[in-house]
């Protein structure tokens, strides 16, 4: 029972991990193009430019603006990038998950195979010390 729980935590760890990461991809892109917009429409094409350059600093950047100019995060924009770190905070999840099974299996493999066989140079050696 205990190996069919960790295979289906396996599998929607390793699904979660696949599953937002494509999505994160995809609307990192989305936003990423939609916040090149903003700032052109807002201050012209050098703030456009540094957006191009420097994706996330300009993403807090405009976030903090926008919210600052709305008056509140329930925008388009605000929601969007919220929603994007909630998406990471997701894949973090499952790689958590998957990382935390991979080590319990490793544990439990080690536990498993630590009395199995004897080391013949050591075996020797331990025989020749307690013979001293």
């Amino acid at each position: 029972m205990k190996n069919i729980i960790l295979k289906i935590g396996e599998i929607l760890g390793g699904l979660m991990i696949f599953l937002f990461y494509v999505l994160g991809a995809g609307l990192g892109t989305i936003i990423h193009i939609w916040t090149i917009v903003v700032a052109y429409n807002v201050s012209g094409i050098f703030a456009a430019m540094m957006t191009v350059w420097f994706p996330i600093l300009a993403q807090i950047y405009w976030f903090i603006r926008i919210w600052s100019m709305v008056g509140t995060v329930i925008n388009k924009y605000c929601l969007a990038i919220l929603g994007y770190i909630g998406l990471w905070i997701i894949v973090a999840i499952g790689v958590g998950i998957v990382i935390l099974i991979e080590n319990w299996k490793e544990k439990k493999r080690r536990e498993e195979s630590s009395g199995d066989f004897i080391i013949p140079e050591i075996d020797n050696q331990k025989e020749e010390l307690e013979n001293k």
